[in-house]
């Protein structure tokens, strides 16, 4: 992955790419990707082969000798495909995020890449920042959809959240509930408006998320008047709120965010670990 990155850095080799005529050619990172869950293919093959074939033909207990080889394969192989695999995502992020300062590297991996909606400080209901958080082992950007269709680029690199000087928090339930009151006032206000209104569903569709509290100054700032999110306390921080699509996501990315902020937190205190 580290060599296919350094060889688009240099012009005759993406000239090159380009010029193949054959429109039926899919692009290098296509049949990079093949080769890493190959095995699971040949698996699903085999056990189509085994499920449809007669038990009493001569060759089928070989058959299914060799199915279970390849499934015992898959499993002692398993974290190895995934490793590869996740290599191969920082290398397709690489590719497909104009300015992407994220660089492919022997031990960088992509860990989680998820579309969720950056909360205005200013207005908690508002949903129409929706932006795509990609969480490597060693740090968190975001981008935003690239519209610019004359470019090979489906994402444009918009910043990057320093983990190493960031504390974790999941959204408190006052601060969803903040969320949710504020989308119902205006839900309110149209019905209060509209005549032939049919009566909607008292049961709101909740609010799940967490936030990143840290001292960069590439982050947004929180108004002075806004509460934090675990506290009652007027506390004046630096604060990005990302609003996730259910509470397992929520879940899942506060796990993964954790760990790769204990890592480099670990690191950093012990370079030499």
């Amino acid at each position: 992955m580290v060599v296919i990155s350094k060889l688009y850095t240099y012009p005759s080799f993406s000239n090159f790419l380009e010029s193949q005529p054959d429109p039926s050619t899919h692009d290098l990172l296509y049949y990079l990707r093949l080769p890493i869950f190959r095995l699971q293919t040949y698996v699903q093959a085999l056990g189509l082969l085994v499920q449809f074939s007669d038990p009493f033909q001569i060759d089928y207990e070989a058959l299914k000798a060799v199915a279970h080889s390849f499934q015992k394969l898959v499993g002692q192989t398993q974290e190895s495909m995934m490793d590869a695999h996740t290599h191969f995502q920082v290398l397709e992020a690489h590719r497909t995020i104009n300015n992407c300062p994220v660089s492919v590297t022997p031990t960088r991996r992509l860990v989680l890449k998820s579309r969720m909606i950056k909360v205005d400080l200013d207005d908690l209901s508002s949903t129409s920042d929706v932006r795509t958080y990609l969480l490597y082992n060693d740090q968190l950007v975001f981008c935003k959809k690239d519209n610019n269709s004359n470019t090979k680029y489906t994402l444009q690199y918009k910043g990057e959240v320093n983990l190493l000087f960031c504390d974790l928090r999941v959204l408190s339930p006052a601060v969803c509930a903040k969320m949710v009151q504020a989308k119902r006032s205006l839900l309110s206000s149209f019905r209060s408006n509209t005549s032939n209104a049919k009566k909607l569903p008292s049961a709101e569709t909740p609010a799940f998320g967490f936030e990143l509290l840290l001292s960069d100054n590439t982050m947004d700032m929180t108004p002075s008047h806004f509460e934090n999110a675990t506290s009652t306390a007027t506390i004046l921080k630096r604060r990005h709120i990302i609003r996730t699509q259910s509470l397992e996501e929520q879940n899942i990315w506060v796990e993964q965010l954790t760990k790769v902020i204990q890592h480099l937190k670990r690191i950093h205190l012990n370079p030499s670990s």
